[in-house]
Parts: C-alpha cells; sequence; structure tokens
C-alpha cells in the first residue's frame, strides 16, 4: 500500500507503477478484476498488488515537529483498518477484500528514498523475534556525496561531493555475501554530540560550508576542517549494494568496518 497526502501523489505514483510493470512484466499489465478499488498494478510474477491509499484526516499527518509526517499517516491507517476502527470502504482499500484482518501478520514501512539491504542468513531470525513480539528497526545508513562516487572528468564544483583526498580518499568496501559486517558504535554519535548546529543535517554541514568556493581555493587542511563533523566516521561502501559512500546513520550514529564480522562486538 502506498501512502498519499498531496493532491498529485496519485499521479505520481500510477506512473512509478507503470514504470514498474513495463521492467518486472516485460509489458504494461492490465490490472483486471480487483479485490481492492484503490488497486494499481501487479507486479511481477508473485502477483504482488500495489495499491494507492489518499489520507486527507490532518490529525493522521501532523506532529509536533513535523508538518506533512507521511509515515505517520501510514502507521495511522494500517493499525485503524487491522483493529477493525475504520468502515468497510477503507478497511478495503487498505487491506483488499479477500482476506480479513487476521491474514496479515507482517508488516513492512519504508519509504521512497529507503533501500533496504540485509543477509538472507538473518531472515529466519528476523521471522522468530517478529513471531515472539517483537518490531525490528533497520539501521539507516546515510550516504555522503562523494568525489570517488563520480567520472574522473566530472564537472562537479566543490561543496557538492565529498572531495576524494587524505582521510576522505580511505574508503572500504564491504561484500556482505562474504561475512563483512559494519560492527555498531553502541549509541555514539561523534559528528553530533561535540558540535554546534549549523542550521542543517549535521552531516550536510560540510557541503554547506564549503558551497560556492573554487577548486583551487581548497586544500586538504581547509577540507578537514570544512567537512570536521565526518572526519570520525570511516568510510565505506557495499559491494553489492547501491554502491554510494556512507559512513553512519541519518541520527549520527557509527560503526566500524570489518571483515571478520563483529562478534562479540
Amino acid at each position: 500500500v502506498i501512502v498519499g497526502i498531496r493532491d498529485d501523489d496519485m499521479k505520481y505514483v500510477s506512473a512509478a507503477c507503470k514504470i514498474l510493470t513495463s521492467v518486472l512484466n516485460g509489458k504494461r499489465s492490465t490490472v483486471g478484476k480487483s479485490s481492492r478499488d484503490s488497486l494499481l498494478a501487479r507486479l511481477g510474477k508473485s502477483n504482488m498488488e500495489v495499491a494507492y491509499v489518499h489520507v486527507t484526516d490532518k490529525s493522521w499527518i501532523k506532529t509536533k515537529w513535523v508538518g506533512y509526517n507521511v509515515p505517520r499517516a501510514a502507521i495511522v491507517g494500517m493499525q485503524l483498518a487491522l483493529t477493525g476502527k475504520m468502515n468497510q470502504t477503507d478497511t478495503d482499500a487498505w487491506l483488499g477484500k479477500d482476506h480479513d484482518s487476521s491474514y496479515w501478520k507482517y508488516l513492512y514501512l519504508t519509504e521512497p528514498d529507503t533501500i533496504l539491504q540485509t543477509k538472507n542468513e538473518l531472515l529466519p531470525l528476523f521471522q522468530q523475534a517478529l513471531d515472539n513480539g517483537l518490531s525490528l528497526f533497520p539501521h539507516r545508513l546515510q550516504p555522503f556525496p562523494h568525489e570517488a562516487d563520480l567520472p574522473a572528468d566530472h564537472t562537479v564544483g566543490p561543496g557538492k561531493v565529498l572531495p576524494n583526498v587524505g582521510h576522505f580518499a580511505k574508503i572500504t568496501e564491504l561484500d556482505t555475501k562474504n561475512g563483512d559486517s559494519c560492527c555498531d558504535d553502541s549509541a555514539e554519535r561523534p559528528g553530533v554530540k561535540d558540535f554546534d548546529s549549523c542550521g542543517d543535517w549535521w552531516y550536510r554541514c560540510g557541503y554547506r560550508h564549503d558551497s560556492g568556493l573554487s577548486s583551487s581555493s581548497l586544500n586538504e587542511t581547509y577540507i578537514m576542517d570544512a567537512f570536521k563533523r565526518l572526519v570520525p566516521y570511516p568510510l565505506m561502501r557495499l559491494k553489492d549494494g547501491t554502491g554510494f559512500v556512507f559512513g553512519s546513520t541519518e541520527q549520527g550514529r557509527r560503526c566500524f568496518p570489518s571483515k571478520k564480522g563483529c562478534g562479540g562486538q
């Protein structure tokens, strides 16, 4: 179920579904008879259904700090549908008509800018934890726009990417299929706790500080100072992931790359 709140969300969701169906099915799919009026497409051989629900209740959307909180709206709507606290028409839009609410055992909440990557051998452990009544929250790794991700002849100016020099040129490639890991450093957030706010996300402060400068004005000492919040984080990339350089979670939590797994760490 894709949840939208803006007037044009349906237009963009529909366009994305057309692209997905053309890629996974080899051609644009015809939906045909549907178990729900909100159904947009069936994707691939699994016949997975994609539906769209438009939320208009402002109390579902607004929070203390965020005016348009779509994940909250998704959680509220799904909770109401699963607990029988929603009228039948709306319940059908969220859950379909083929099964009652008890049919749905597992839920996965994600966002458009989030890609889930995990190890296949961990999936049985995830199921065990969920069956024991736990909720699981993956770490949200934060990419750092890095010059190493660009071609050698790129024309991207300073302030747009982390320069590939000195300390920031050391990037560890992790092969999760070979047991490589990024070992959690508890709740340490060195790029956040030791610095004042710059008026932006903590990991963007260096880019913000560096904007508008010419490449000739940069040297390693200046770069280390401008991006000082990122210095405590070892940089890495996933061999079988997107390949982008990252070094922390969105909130600044740190982990250390390891070729031997994390063991008791």
